[in-house]
């Protein structure tokens, strides 16, 4: 009698592995999907800052806003999800996570006259599992601008943020999917 040779099944698709958060401190995470081309009206780093406003903090999770302003003297657009990077011994340890926007896409395209803002709300817990490390410092990339904008107040000791897409003006509230 032939032996069984065993056979690999795939898990369902709704399964995703849970991280290890002890690997995320170990190395730097692959960057992520490169969004769409720059538009020629896209806001440029020059013409940009960006802040944290807090919403909310209560049964162990943090909501909180980051909000993106146009300080040029031109309307550009911004369009698609803030990242929130942590960054660890000089290297990206962690990735914020985008929340899918309803019926898919970067989400809507903003025209920022100048002085004008557009945000989007992230969470992240506040709990902190065994072996969640710390990190030196948080940042923010803006899509389409390749510079990380230094984001202080986000706590440096998490082990995951999401964040939704951006909205017009300063008042984005965070809506689960």
């Amino acid at each position: 009698m032939a032996a069984a040779i065993p056979v690999p099944v795939p898990p369902p698709a709704d399964v995703r592995p849970v991280p290890d958060p002890a690997a995320a401190s170990a190395q730097p995470v692959a960057a992520p999907p490169r969004p769409a081309p720059a538009r020629p009206d896209s806001c440029t780093v020059r013409e940009l800052t960006v802040r944290r406003q807090d919403l909310a903090i209560g049964a162990g999770v943090a909501y909180g806003r980051l909000v993106v302003t146009n300080t040029g003297r031109r309307v550009c657009t911004v369009q698609g999800y803030p990242v929130i990077e942590a960054v660890r011994a000089g290297h990206v340890a962690l990735r914020s996570e985008p929340v899918p926007v309803p019926g898919g896409g970067p989400g809507p395209l903003i025209p920022l006259p100048p002085e004008q803002s557009a945000s989007a709300a992230y969470r992240h817990t506040l709990a902190r599992p065994p072996g969640c490390p710390r990190f030196e410092r948080t940042q923010v990339v803006v899509p389409h601008t390749p510079v990380p904008f230094p984001l202080a107040g986000v706590d440096a000791r998490a082990c995951g943020y999401r964040v939704q897409a951006l909205t017009g003006g300063a008042g984005a509230t965070w809506n689960p999917s």
